[in-house]
């Protein structure tokens, strides 16, 4: 339903459907859904008194004669209404961010789970079924290096998480090469972990990036074609190459490229 056809009664009106009984949940769990129903029942509250001056608004501006008597202007009903929507959205979304951490709790949802719900409903969601050709694509955004940190803390978390004691470190690079539409993540063994870096990515490693993605094929060596990606070892680093677009370095596809770098280092050491 989009925005500014949401009508104020369906807003006041409707109902929050919430998991669970607190009275029959865990003493946790039950302190998690009265968080959410407090949190919830506010907002409703403190919509309604705007949104009731709203209301006398709209039906003030339905009678010409009242308004120009009272303001001196007809007023604009359609402008009204989309400015309370505005307002209210955003103030609303605010709720929100407080809100679904409470639900993942109640879930129980690990941090892997979590960043799939919202990859699926902030980008793929948002892709998969455009309304017309020129409907933006999450997708297709392109990204600049710092774009790629999503990526790269998940890629970096779940593969210390994954390795022998969880003491594996790393440190994560990532460059973008405008010009060829070009992302490459560098993943490196270090003595102690570090934070996210970005680097210029040059031309000279852009251009061979392209000639060995090109070239590549499956069981080459060390080197690994997937799909119109490109990965392959260098010691104790390893490059990840891939189109400078949102869709391509989510969240998910860090967990997907984790278990897939994953068990091509477990089939190198018992080779």
């Amino acid at each position: 339903m989009e925005r500014d056809k949401v009508h104020l009664d369906e807003v006041l009106c409707m109902p929050f459907y919430l998991p669970g009984n607190p009275d029959a949940a865990s003493p946790e769990a039950a302190a998690l859904l009265r968080k959410i129903v407090s949190k919830l029942r506010d907002l409703k509250k403190r919509m309604a008194e705007p949104a009731a001056k709203l209301a006398a608004r709209l039906e003030e501006l339905d009678d010409p004669k009242a308004l120009k008597l009272r303001h001196g202007d007809e007023g604009n009903a359609d402008d009204e209404r989309k400015k309370w929507l505005s307002t209210w959205a955003t103030k609303t979304a605010a709720v929100q961010e407080e809100v679904e951490p409470l639900i993942y709790d109640y879930f129980g949802l690990t941090n892997q789970e979590r960043a799939l719900v919202e990859d699926t409903c902030t980008i793929f969601d948002k892709s998969d079924t455009p309304g017309t050709l020129d409907t933006p694509m999450p997708t297709l955004d392109t990204l600049d290096a710092n774009g790629l940190a999503p990526y790269a803390d998940m890629l970096g978390s779940t593969l210390r998480e994954w390795s022998q004691d969880q003491r594996l470190a790393l440190t994560i690079t990532s460059a973008v090469n405008d010009e060829l539409g070009l992302a490459v993540v560098k993943v490196e063994q270090t003595k102690t972990s570090g934070s996210f870096r970005t680097t210029p990515l040059t031309k000279e490693l852009s251009e061979a990036v392209r000639h060995i993605e090109g070239a590549a094929t499956t069981g080459n060596g060390s080197l690994i074609y997937l799909r119109d990606e490109t990965w392959w070892f260098d010691g104790p680093r390893i490059f990840i190459a891939k189109p400078a677009l949102r869709g391509r370095w989510t969240r998910t596809a860090a967990l997907n490229d984790s278990a897939d770098l994953y068990a091509a280092i477990q089939q190198s050491r018992g080779a």
